[in-house]
């Protein structure tokens, strides 16, 4: 029996990756076992897709190890303050009481919990402060549910996290990415990562049968987290992501907060619009509803384009009002986006008009 801190023991509970109401015990339940240092009582949960160790410091007390179910145990010490007593019994059983109040919640042996054995290959060379920074630059061009699965993510390669959904790219450099091949990060990954762990370094592991790398691993002194990777190829974004450098390439230069404002107006009038310079310094955005006007400095002759709404949006959203600078070379082919004062770039697609 262990006595613990009912809001640390919560808010442990709050970042398994159990799964809330009915499924397999496996995913329903997380096994708590003693590490073996300091009393310090690990905390191992999974949703098959990913595994997630965290630790927890009891007051006092040893526990023997049991698999609980969670939701059952979030319920049992919703509310309470102060110490708790928790403690696996031979039943089958996990008992928490605090004064008079008891509650019996379900458990499993702790055999009968199927943790998955990973080694760890190679560290990635960046923090994960670094990484997270990165991945939030790209992670919106990710899509979630594309039937090429292998876009459903973010690839970490060389030096470079990278998102596609075959309309358009996200990337940024991240020089100190050390990287033996690629690795996918599904999307559903991702929140997770931010949730539970802010601090700490990254890795790829190995099925502890196969030394092919097939999880990546975040990790601090007390928490851990271990996802799959996507198994498949990425595209070969580099072919694209050729800027212009020919004479006929053309740049435009504008205010984020302006042309957001611009496109929050636009996109309640249609999905698409029409960019077409009238001028040297004014950029008309059209559809056949609405007709907007943005302040630009331009390069070159640019001719008029077609362009999706939500894309645009979802750049110009990450310039926080700094200068993005537009470069292209045809109307048909590849825009490119950079925010004033940042790495990463960002790609679109032209729609036909």
């Amino acid at each position: 029996m262990i006595t613990v801190k009912a809001n640390e023991l919560r808010e442990i509970l709050a970042r398994t990756a159990c799964s809330r109401g009915k499924g397999m015990p496996l995913v329903t339940h997380a096994l708590f076992a003693p590490t073996g240092k300091d009393n310090m009582i690990a905390i191992i949960s999974t949703d098959m897709e990913a595994e997630v160790y965290d630790t927890l410091l009891p007051e006092s007390g040893e526990m023997a190890p049991a698999a609980i179910h969670v939701e059952s145990l979030t319920h049992a010490i919703t509310g309470m303050e102060g110490d708790i007593t928790l403690e696996a019994t031979e039943d089958d059983r996990a008992v928490v009481r605090q004064g008079r109040k008891r509650f019996t919640v379900p458990a499993l042996p702790a055999a009968e919990f199927a943790k998955t054995e990973y080694a760890q290959v190679n560290d990635l060379g960046v923090s994960l402060a670094d990484l997270q920074k990165a991945i939030d630059c790209v992670s919106y061009a990710a899509p979630k549910n594309d039937v090429r699965y292998f876009l459903n993510g973010v690839c970490l390669q060389v030096g470079t996290v990278v998102a596609c959904d075959g309309h358009r790219i996200a990337v940024c450099p991240l020089a100190d990415l050390k990287m033996d091949r690629e690795a996918i990060i599904p999307v559903g990954t991702l929140g997770r990562i931010k949730n539970l762990i802010s601090e700490g370094r990254v890795a790829l592991c190995a099925h502890k049968d196969n030394e092919h790398a097939s999880a990546i691993r975040f990790y601090n002194d007390r928490t851990m987290l271990t996802c799959r990777l996507i198994d498949g190829k990425f595209p070969d974004w580099k072919q694209i992501a050729k800027p212009p450098t020919t004479k006929g390439a053309y740049v435009l230069t504008f205010a984020g907060d302006e042309m957001g404002a611009a496109l929050s107006r636009m996109i309640y009038f249609g999905s698409a619009l029409r960019m077409s310079m009238k001028g040297e310094h004014e950029l008309h955005l059209l559809n056949k509803d609405a007709n907007d006007l943005v302040a630009v400095e331009k390069t070159g002759e640019m001719p008029d384009l077609g362009m999706t709404v939500k894309y645009l949006a979802d750049v110009i959203g990450r310039s926080a009002g700094s200068r993005i600078t537009m470069k292209g070379e045809q109307p048909d082919t590849q825009q490119f986006f950079y925010i004033d004062g940042c790495d990463d770039y960002h790609i679109i697609m032209p729609v036909r008009l």
